[in-house]
């Protein structure tokens, strides 16, 4: 689909969502390239107060690197609800 069509906005208010009503934590944004993994990285940047405040909690998401195993151990630990 092209820019600007709400579909970082539809999967964080979804991940939001799944948290309420199951209890989900973890969840894995996997995409094609790195242009669209920064854009959505800034996506969920710009769109965290909005969802901190409608939910009352905010997303703590990173971008895997290999060289950066402690952010894997806080993603599986961590109870809040988390994306990588």
């Amino acid at each position: 689909m092209e820019t600007g069509v709400g579909k970082t906005y539809t999967y964080c208010k979804t991940m939001y969502e799944l948290n309420k009503h199951y209890g989900w934590s973890k969840f894995i944004i996997v995409v094609p390239s790195i242009a669209i993994r920064e854009g959505g990285y800034k996506s969920l940047q710009v769109t965290q107060e909005h969802f901190a405040e409608e939910y009352g909690k905010k997303i703590r998401f990173f971008i895997y690197k290999s060289s950066q195993l402690t952010e894997i151990d806080r993603f599986a630990s961590d109870s809040s609800i988390n994306v990588m």
